[in-house]
């Protein structure tokens, strides 16, 4: 039976939670507008640096280039990644319960957020080892199935590589939900107990990731395409350095425009898909040690949910593995 994809009823909850996904179109237009103002000064100054002296153009741009680099990680990780996983903690509540939170939306996202994480960067860390861990997974099972005599195995394979880490982000938000739900324990445990589950029942969420992933992606070409008339209009009649300003401004548009809205829906979708297949399934020991053998990343994980359990108590699941000790 193929798994169910959760495109209508992504569509309903992430309408459900309009003020979180408002805040994110605001947010993401803020730091557009932040990183546009940012190139077009560089652009600026890297032109009137080469005016004076063609090579001093150059040595102006590099900086300036690294310096994108730094802004823009910044503000995703402060602004961006933090209302992803604010919209997270109240998509799961609204799955979990079937109504909106009490209060405003946004406040209580980030409340949980900060109540089990601390801070977006805290939960951010937990994300890229748990990140590792699940496209280490993915790229096992597509390996497997491309050795198989079936229609479609190799496309399969190819179609994931490429897709890996856009749909992975999708697929960690949905394993670190369950810290909205387990709060009594620690974020590394959830995590580790998480993917045990996510590999007890990955078809269906993997499914969801992929295919809104590819649906998302095609979103933002569309999109990118459309603004890019403009850009090519304007090319004709102005210069370079002004052309190429007002390029990148059309992605920074366009990608920030497929963050706030087209991963909404992949993330409401891979939800779904992952509280509907493991609600009321227990993480499965001898899952928990197949992942130990095969997934090289998943020891982190364990590591880190021993440490975070030792200091109180030594739990049956700790204790019956030698790599949380």
């Amino acid at each position: 039976m193929p798994a169910k994809l959760y495109v209508v009823d992504a569509f309903k909850l992430v309408f459900q939670t309009l003020p979180v996904l408002g805040a994110r179109l605001i947010t993401g237009g803020l730091v557009a507008l932040g990183l546009i103002a940012y190139v077009v000064v560089s652009v600026a100054l890297a032109v009137g640096a080469a005016a004076l002296w063609e090579p001093l153009g150059f040595i102006v741009a590099i900086p300036a280039v690294i310096g994108f680099g730094f802004l823009a990680r910044w503000a995703n990780i402060n602004h961006l990644y933090m209302l992803k996983a604010a919209h997270a903690a109240v998509l799961t509540y609204r799955i979990r319960h079937g109504e909106a939170p009490e209060g405003l939306q946004v406040s209580f996202g980030k409340q949980r957020v900060q109540e089990r994480f601390g801070s977006a960067e805290a939960l951010y860390r937990v994300d890229r080892k748990l990140s590792r861990t699940v496209r280490r997974f993915n790229r096992q099972f597509t390996r497997g199935v491309n050795r198989l005599p079936i229609p479609g195995a190799k496309l399969l394979h190819s179609v994931v590589g490429k897709f890996s880490r856009m749909m992975t982000q999708h697929i960690d938000q949905a394993i670190l939900s369950r810290a909205y739900v387990q709060t009594d324990d620690d974020p590394w445990v959830v995590a580790r107990d998480g993917m045990v589950l996510y590999a007890q029942a990955w078809k269906p969420v993997f499914a969801n990731a992929l295919a809104l992933s590819v649906l998302g992606l095609v979103e933002f070409i569309v999109l990118l395409a459309l603004l890019a008339i403009p850009v090519l209009a304007l090319s004709t009649v102005a210069s370079l350095p002004v052309t190429i300003g007002f390029a990148v401004a059309a992605f920074i548009i366009a990608y920030m425009l497929k963050v706030a809205v087209s991963d909404a829906f992949s993330l409401a979708a891979t939800l779904l898909a992952f509280h509907r297949a493991t609600e009321g399934v227990a993480p499965d020991p001898a899952w928990r040690e197949r992942l130990d053998q095969a997934i090289n990343p998943f020891g982190d994980l364990v590591r880190k949910a021993g440490a975070a359990v030792a200091p109180h108590t030594r739990t049956p699941s700790s204790a019956e593995n030698p790599l949380t000790s």
